[in-house]
């Protein structure tokens, strides 16, 4: 099936054999930034819980210091 995608080949995108991107992640500068900010506690020192939005801060915090420009 990847093969038929990157040929171009692929069937409806209403095909249950149709690829879906389900959840994608970036493995690199942005996964380290994470890693090293967990490992600092900063995701305790925003919020005592594990909450959606300590996770979304959390993202801004690392995007910025990665992409500094955006």
């Amino acid at each position: 099936m990847i093969q038929a995608a990157f040929k171009r080949r692929v069937g409806p995108q209403n095909s249950p054999e149709a690829l879906q991107i389900t959840s994608s992640r970036e493995y690199d500068a942005s996964a380290v930034g994470l890693a090293l900010a967990k490992e600092l506690g900063l995701d305790r020192i925003i919020y005592s819980r594990n909450e959606r939005w300590v996770r979304c801060a959390l993202a801004l915090i690392v995007g910025r210091l990665v992409y500094a420009d955006s």
